[in-house]
């Protein structure tokens, strides 16, 4: 037995060294060691996994508590850390704790982001009332410039009270454009003008409705369209007033004829008054009364081709007296022949037409003062006129303030 044992192969031992440690020759085995702990079952390691990921949980939602008291109004970082807690929470004992911390967030985020725009908004509403538009719109950017309160009732009345600013300062602008335009149409008087200033204002867009504007715009269109409808009532009733056709006589005894010294440059034959200034001052045929106020004259005119027409309408005179001013239109008649003109005094305005084409001849005008009187045709030096079929109507005159005074309606 023991030189088989020495002389046994030395590959085998080599294996069995490998294999096993060797104690000794021969089979002996060695007994396998046995865990004896007890194993736990899945439903166990997931219950402990679950414990342990609850109280990590909890420590980040203490320490995110602790975050919040230190810094309240940290709103960005501590609602995101509650979002995530608040998935990490989801089907956990902290999920309703969780959920309601990020709500209570929430909501004091909007109660601060809104208390602060509120005191911004009483200060822009002030300055816009002083017409500052520039100022408030610095203010409501300032509102929010890290974007903390983005997706909260207040961002969304801040970028509103924004565009109603802009909107205010547009609404001045037009409304400074606008308002001059129906002034100006308003001081001439007619009727047409204030037609063109209530126009004017009606263009006013309903988008500047909450601007202070806008009430102010329909205040003065009421005012406006109250003149308007008098005046249409006192046009329609003007309507009622008798032509008078004015007779050509040696005399001119209808008309003021004036020229220098005892030239005669004002004469009449077959209905025609013909004039031709031979003098060296100017010279005037005068239609109308010093009592006119409000008149219609219609006549038919030739001058020499080229030679300019002078219409003047009284601005100033005094009942009784040979002084009186005028407001000379000039201008040169396209036609060759008669022009029948039209001169429309009323409503403190003046039109000059051309009753064959309903043309304007001048712009329509204001007299620089409301004076009483008719027209005159004035002839310079060398120049000459024809004048025929004159006829008039007066729409309104002053009495003498002895008789009681006041605008009579023409006989």
């Amino acid at each position: 037995m023991l030189s088989r044992c020495v002389a046994a192969p030395r590959r085998l031992l080599l294996i069995g060294a490998l294999v096993l440690p060797l104690v000794g020759c021969g089979e002996e085995k060695v007994a396998p060691v046995v865990d004896s702990t007890p194993q736990k079952t899945p439903a166990q390691i997931a219950e402990e996994n679950a414990a342990i990921h609850v109280e990590r949980v909890r420590g980040q939602f203490s320490r995110a508590q602790d975050r919040i008291d230190q810094d309240p109004t940290a709103f960005d970082n501590n609602i995101r850390n509650l979002e995530v807690l608040a998935f990490e929470a989801k089907g956990t004992a902290l999920e309703e704790p969780v959920a309601r911390k990020l709500a209570e967030q929430r909501q004091a985020r909007e109660a601060y982001a809104q208390t602060r725009l509120d005191e911004i908004i009483v200060e822009v509403d002030r300055l816009v009332k002083e017409k500052d538009y520039y100022t408030p719109q610095d203010l409501l950017a300032q509102f929010d410039p890290e974007g903390l309160f983005s997706d909260t009732p207040a961002q969304k009345q801040c970028r509103e009270k924004t565009d109603w600013v802009v909107t205010a300062q547009d609404g001045e602008n037009d409304f400074l454009t606008i308002s001059a335009r129906a002034r100006a149409f308003h001081k001439q008087g007619g009727i047409e003008d204030l037609a063109n200033a209530i126009g004017h204002l009606e263009s006013y867009s309903d988008v500047y409705a909450e601007t202070p504007y806008y009430p102010e715009v329909r205040e003065t269109i009421a005012l406006y369209l109250g003149e308007f409808l008098a005046l249409k009532a006192k046009r329609a009733a003007s309507e009622n007033v008798p032509w008078k056709e004015l007779k050509v006589d040696q005399y001119l005894s209808e008309f003021g004829a004036r020229s220098s010294g005892d030239a005669d440059v004002w004469t009449a034959s077959d209905d025609v008054i013909t004039g031709n200034n031979v003098t060296e001052q100017l010279a005037m045929l005068e239609i109308g009364e010093d009592n006119w106020t409000s008149f219609i004259v219609e006549l038919e005119l030739k001058v020499p081709s080229g030679q300019t027409l002078n219409v003047g309408v009284t601005y100033m005179s005094r009942l009784g007296s040979q002084e009186k001013q005028y407001d000379v239109e000039n201008f040169v008649p396209e036609s060759k022949g008669w022009l029948r003109l039209l001169v429309d005094f009323r409503d403190g305005r003046v039109q000059m037409k051309d009753l064959e084409t309903l043309d304007p001849l001048v712009l329509p005008y204001t007299p620089r003062t409301a004076g009483e009187g008719g027209i005159a045709l004035f002839l310079k030096p060398g120049e000459k006129i024809e004048v025929r079929n004159v006829r008039t109507k007066v729409l309104s005159k002053r009495e003498p303030a002895g008789d009681g005074g006041g605008d009579e309606p023409g006989d």
